[in-house]
């Protein structure tokens, strides 16, 4: 009967099992079980993951997950950097934006080619705020299949926004999702 060394038992127990999956499975895992900040922090595991962030096909972010004054701004940078980065030949299926920022117009412009688009009432208040945005032609969201909106408590969609959003597709299903 042959023994097992206690270095054997070791360095099975300290294996990198997760970095043995296809890449096609850790974009899933990614995709959905971590937020785009956790997902980009894990290029400094290994060689391997240095660039399986860049594409991702769904990304979620959030102004909360920078902790300081400057929030915003640094959510902004930081949507700025992951979709200038990205690797352009996989699709952008799929962004959730929990922002409440002016800053929005101008994500609109990086997410021409988005397929599906998740936002909260609120975010649709702040971006109505927007001088004469309804006024101004929209970022083309031509590829816009579907717009997801979270009604928030003591909130509401003021008129037209979400025409202004599907005005370049107008086959784009919108759900709109009491919370």
């Amino acid at each position: 009967m042959k023994t097992r060394t206690r270095d054997t038992e070791d360095k099975e127990k300290n294996a990198d099992r997760l970095s043995n999956l296809p890449d096609c499975v850790i974009l899933r895992i990614l995709s959905f079980y971590a937020t785009t900040k956790d997902a980009l922090q894990t290029c400094i595991l290994s060689k391997r993951w240095t660039n399986i962030w860049k594409r991702l096909p769904y990304l979620e972010l959030a102004s909360s997950q920078f902790n300081t004054v400057n929030g915003f701004a640094l959510t902004n940078k930081f949507l700025s950097h992951v979709l200038s980065h990205r690797d352009s030949s996989t699709s952008l299926h799929h962004i959730i934006i929990h922002q409440t920022s002016l800053v929005l117009l101008e994500w609109l412009v990086e997410l021409a080619n988005t397929q599906s688009l998740s936002v909260n009432s609120t975010t649709l208040e702040v971006l109505s705020l927007v001088p004469d945005l309804l006024k101004t032609e929209p970022p083309s969201l031509c590829n816009l299949k579907s717009l997801k909106v979270k009604m928030l408590p003591c909130s509401s969609i003021p008129d037209g926004i979400v025409n202004f959003l599907c005005r370049k597709s107008s086959s784009a299903k919108v759900d709109i999702i009491d919370v």
